[in-house]
């Protein structure tokens, strides 16, 4: 299933927020030519996947609870260029926290990982920007029983408090 197939399943979900109130997800305009084209030039050998064009076609984003606004077009804006050269700030919590989605050398879009400022661990998320959508519709659903909210409420303060182990040093 392409990644715009499987947003397009979700589209006739309904969520509930904690506070019971229903929601669904809201999508942006997509892209126009320009914008593609301008988005194509700031990515590695200007290269745009197919699948990925069909998605911004549709759509450039959407709004879902539990996240500021999911958005597939803003590249280049997360800084860490060492360890992220080339890669799309998919959403934040809010609260400096951000779900960012790796983009390789020859353009092809990788693997979703969540960058956590405090503690400051970055988590391989979701295999690719499709799973990663099955992970939000899992959240919306399950909230914190979902894989999204495990990442950030408790797998990054494990591994934090398991670094000095894994480096060899014991506290």
């Amino acid at each position: 299933m392409t990644v715009t197939e499987k947003l397009k399943s979700l589209l006739n979900e309904r969520y509930v927020t904690e506070e019971d109130e229903v929601y669904e997800i809201v999508l942006k305009p997509g892209l126009s030519e320009e914008a593609m084209a301008d988005l194509g030039s700031r990515l590695p050998k200007g290269f745009i996947p197919a699948e990925i064009k069909e998605l911004l076609t549709f759509t450039s984003g959407f709004e879902f609870y539990g996240v500021e606004e999911v958005r597939f077009n803003v590249v280049g804006t997360f800084g860490m260029e060492d360890f992220f050269p080339h890669a799309v700030q998919l959403c934040s919590d809010g609260f400096g926290n951000y779900w960012i989605l790796d983009i390789n050398q020859d353009g092809n879009w990788g693997v979703v990982f969540y960058v956590c400022h405090d503690p400051a661990v970055i988590v391989k998320h979701s295999e690719n920007l499709t799973q990663f959508m099955e992970h939000l519709d899992d959240f919306g659903k399950n909230k914190s029983n979902a894989h999204l909210d495990t990442i950030h409420e408790t797998r990054v303060f494990e591994i934090w408090e398991n670094m000095d182990s894994w480096n060899g040093n014991r506290r």
